[in-house]
């Protein structure tokens, strides 16, 4: 298990996306319910987090 004050900022060295699946994610900023798509431009950073779970399916074209 993480732990909220354990989690960085992660920096996407390319252009990728996350689809929320199932419960709520969090970005560091905001939340995003199950049918979100949160796009994410090259060098966007972000502290990836759940409060209460989720399942993503990550998007990253360059591969």
């Amino acid at each position: 298990m993480i732990v909220a004050d354990q989690l960085q900022a992660q920096v996407d060295a390319g252009t990728g996306g996350v689809f929320v699946v199932d419960g709520v994610f969090n970005d560091g900023e905001r939340d995003y319910p199950a049918g979100s798509f949160i796009h994410a431009p090259a060098g966007s950073s972000h502290v990836p987090q759940s409060a209460t779970g989720c399942t993503l399916f990550l998007f990253y074209p360059e591969g």
